[in-house]
C-alpha cells in the first residue's frame, strides 16, 4: 500500500508517491490524458468544460513502474487514465485510491518480467 499521497489539494503532472510490497519498489506518477475530453460525455457542464479549457482542471493517468533492487523491470507495469485531477470543489484522494488499486497488478507484472528473466539461458 502507498503510505505517500498524492497532494489532495493540487497535483502537477510528474508528481511520484512510491511503495515498498513483496520484495518490489513500486512508483505511481502522474502523467498527461490527452485523449480524454470533457465534452464527450454529459458528465460536465459547461461551466467545468470551460475550466478545463482554460486549464483549472485536467484528465490524467496514473502510471506505476515496478522496480527490484533498483532495477526498473517495467515502466507501464499498469495504468489507469481518464482520472480528473485539480478537480473545482474536489480533492485528488482518488489520485492514490487508483494507485493502491493498482498495486497488486504491478506486483504481479513485476514477477513476470523476473520470471522471463530467469528463464532465459
Amino acid at each position: 500500500m502507498f503510505t505517500e499521497q498524492f497532494n489532495p489539494r493540487h497535483v502537477i503532472i510528474g508528481d511520484v508517491i512510491t511503495a515498498e510490497a513483496t520484495g518490489f519498489h513500486i512508483r505511481a506518477r502522474l502523467v498527461h490524458d490527452d485523449v480524454t475530453d470533457p465534452r464527450d460525455s454529459d458528465d460536465y457542464n459547461g461551466r467545468q468544460i470551460k475550466q478545463w479549457g482554460d486549464h483549472e482542471w485536467a484528465f490524467v493517468g496514473v502510471v506505476l513502474s515496478v522496480f527490484k533492487r533498483g532495477v526498473l523491470l517495467d515502466a507501464y507495469a499498469t495504468q489507469r487514465f481518464g482520472l480528473t485531477a485539480n478537480f473545482p470543489g474536489g480533492t485528488n484522494t482518488h489520485l492514490t485510491t487508483a494507485a493502491n488499486e493498482m498495486l497488486d497488478e504491478a506486483i504481479e507484472r513485476g514477477k513476470e518480467v523476473i520470471g522471463f528473466l530467469t528463464s532465459i539461458h
